[in-house]
């Protein structure tokens, strides 16, 4: 077996993560002021769609065995098709069940910031915009009495198998950005990631997902299915308890 050192495995973790969360680098955190945030007292929760992508990804040695001993482009290949397949199997499993993860996460979101004190209202039809040149988000549209703006996004969702361990385990990428409704000012922004202990970012906050959701085969994986998605729900309030924990201050 290939041996490579710990700081490999994140750097590959971490660009496979920027990756597959679809930005050329991890953006950076914003910390919620707190003089600010004391004055905080109505939120607008907005829309949470549906995943940008839903992933089965394999351990990073056997996709990086593969190419060693291929080559890069036919291991590439492999690896590839390896992962879409999967992926696709376990979408299609969501699909078939109309098991939607977007409304999961905002009636987390809506329950725990109540829990906190904070009016919520929910707008599940709005949702941010991009400028006309296609470049920035865009809440000009969103018109509200509330003091912040929170949107939160489902970039990854899914298992992956880390290199430190034989067993996939629930795997999320999710940002959250809360805004100032009257300036549209950021004043708070992170980007979660649960399920891989390799993503060694300071402006990538990562959680650690529940042991009980371990499966050592894709096999497995789907044949446990309900306890699957079990999984990816537990971890979807993980990051929800820390985005609504940083955001009360609390």
């Amino acid at each position: 077996m290939l041996s490579f050192p710990l700081r490999f495995w994140r750097i590959f973790a971490l660009l496979a993560f920027v990756f597959l969360a679809g930005c050329a680098q991890a953006p950076k955190k914003v910390d919620l002021d707190k003089t600010v945030g004391e004055k905080i007292k109505k939120i607008v929760v907005l829309q949470v769609k549906e995943p940008k992508r839903i992933v089965i990804m394999g351990s990073a040695g056997q996709q990086l065995g593969i190419s060693f001993l291929l080559g890069p482009m036919i291991g590439g290949a492999i690896n590839n098709a390896v992962i879409n397949s999967r992926s696709e199997i376990f979408a299609k499993e969501l699909n078939d069940r109309s098991i939607k993860i977007g409304p999961l996460v905002a009636n987390t979101l809506q329950e725990k910031l109540r829990q906190q004190g904070f009016e919520v209202v929910y707008l599940p039809n709005e949702s941010v915009r991009l400028t006309s040149d296609g470049k920035e988000d865009d809440y000009s549209h969103i018109k509200t009495d509330a003091d912040a703006i929170l949107n939160v996004w489902l970039n990854v969702v899914g298992y992956t198998l880390p290199p430190s361990s034989d067993d996939y385990q629930p795997w999320l990428s999710v940002g959250a950005r809360l805004l100032d409704t009257k300036t549209k000012k950021v004043l708070y922004f992170r980007i979660f990631n649960i399920g891989s202990e390799f993503v060694n970012n300071e402006d990538i906050e990562t959680l650690s997902s529940n042991e009980k959701y371990r499966y050592d085969s894709f096999d497995a994986l789907i044949m446990r299915f309900d306890q699957a998605v079990e999984g990816i729900e537990n971890s979807q309030e993980k990051v929800v308890n820390r985005i609504v924990q940083q955001i009360s201050q609390k």
